[in-house]
């Protein structure tokens, strides 16, 4: 078996965590959001430490948009007796509502370890924890998979507008150039 360096957190100004805590972190959020149901004061308190966290990793967007939303999602919540929607209606806002304050503070604190910790940070961690290499590959082949599968996105977008190609507009055709 190959020896690895023994793992050295990085000296980095500001906030930081180790890749172990923030794993550690992401179950202890989940088992909350899932055991303790309709507290709004955990609620809050969870959700304004992944917002923390977001913003300590400078995604202002990410934490913005999350803010926001949970916002929308506790106003909803505690007026929906206030008036009455159509059946369908109402039942798609308590799914809706659910989702962003049971679930998205488990999908904020994922992108938070995901966009935050580097795979070398992430295997290093793993094999002081002596975790075996058949989880740490895979699971750092994610953390390299994420970023790169961004990056082909961003590409394809912008190879598709140069040519003229969209696909919300069904009038618009590729541009075919004669040579």
């Amino acid at each position: 078996m190959e020896a690895y360096k023994t793992y050295v957190p990085p000296i980095k100004k500001g906030f930081y965590l180790d890749p172990r805590t923030k794993i550690l972190f992401m179950v202890f959020i989940s088992t909350i959001m899932f055991f303790v149901y309709d507290n709004i004061g955990i609620d809050i308190a969870i959700v304004s430490i992944a917002i923390f966290l977001l913003v300590s990793n400078k995604n202002y967007k990410a934490a913005t948009i999350y803010g926001i939303l949970f916002v929308l999602a506790v106003i909803s919540s505690k007026t929906k007796n206030m008036y009455e929607l159509p059946s369908i209606l109402n039942m798609i806002n308590v799914l809706l509502n659910s989702l962003v304050i049971r679930l998205f503070p488990i999908f904020m604190m994922g992108y938070y370890t995901i966009s935050s910790t580097k795979p070398n940070e992430f295997i290093a961690a793993m094999v002081k924890w002596k975790i075996p290499n058949a989880f740490i590959i895979p699971v750092s082949v994610v953390f390299r998979f994420i970023p790169t599968l961004k990056e082909e996105n961003k590409a394809i977008s912008n190879a598709m507008r140069m040519r003229g190609i969209r696909f919300n507009s069904k009038k618009q055709k590729p541009i075919h150039h004669c040579f």
